[in-house]
């Protein structure tokens, strides 16, 4: 988790055009500028070709592409959490855009907090997931009612699930009653799959909605991770275990 001082504007501007990225906007309000070219190199660092097609400080956004994934980001300032769910929906509302060639097409909104230190990246996942009940040994925390919870587990995004307590687990779990945004107000992430966040401190969070009616796969918990990708699938494959007798033969085995 990286916490830092927020670069300034030309140094991720810089960074951007290390890493192929050179239509990125280089004046807007210094705040703003600041947020979203910062917003911008992050997903560019995890090996991402980023760009700013078309760009305009009305609907200020920038593509991201791999060998994937099409993602349209649409980058907001948020001032404070009530304004929360109008941030939500007006993202939502926009199109996401096509995606090229067998990519898949993906939207998230990119929210600026890093001039808004009085909300945290807890307050943030707690209005998004949900707020948490913890519970002491011996008691366990009940499994959650809602059968949105079930199919997304059943659908592979168990780790977000889990990461955001909508799973139980570690005696902490998310009542029904206590849901964040994006089970309580469906409509407003209904075609969103996503929040890329910068805070204060320098930290960038991405939380995926696993309830977006758009499609979204669940192998997308590992966006950032998998680099630019590859039409195959980027799980390791786990040799069998051929029993101490076949390591005994083996010449690599270190002695």
């Amino acid at each position: 988790m990286r916490r830092r001082p927020i670069p300034h504007p030309q140094e991720s501007l810089d960074n951007l055009r290390e890493a192929g990225s050179t239509d990125a906007p280089t004046e807007g309000p210094e705040a703003h500028l600041t947020g979203l070219l910062d917003l911008a190199a992050y997903v560019a660092e995890h090996k991402k070709a980023v760009s700013f097609p078309d760009f305009s400080w009305q609907t200020p956004h920038f593509h991201v592409d791999d060998d994937k994934a099409h993602v349209r980001i649409d980058y907001a300032p948020l001032d404070s959490l009530p304004d929360l769910e109008a941030t939500l929906q007006h993202a939502n509302d926009l199109p996401a855009g096509q995606a090229p060639g067998d990519q898949a097409r993906y939207h998230l909104l990119a929210l600026d907090l890093h001039t808004s230190p009085h909300i945290t990246e807890f307050q943030l996942t707690h209005h998004l997931y949900g707020e948490i009940t913890l519970y002491h040994y011996p008691h366990r925390p009940p499994h959650p009612a809602d059968p949105r919870i079930d199919e997304a587990r059943e659908m592979g995004w168990a780790k977000t699930l889990k990461d955001h307590n909508l799973l139980p687990g570690r005696g902490i779990v998310v009542h029904d009653e206590h849901h964040g945004l994006f089970l309580t107000q469906p409509r407003l992430t209904a075609r969103l799959q996503g929040v890329l966040a910068l805070f204060a401190d320098g930290h960038t969070g991405l939380y995926w909605n696993p309830f977006s009616d758009a499609p979204n796969e669940a192998e997308m918990q590992y966006w950032l991770a998998w680099g630019m990708g590859a039409p195959a699938s980027e799980w390791k494959q786990v040799d069998a275990y051929a029993g101490d007798a076949a390591i005994e033969g083996a010449d690599d085995v270190p002695r």
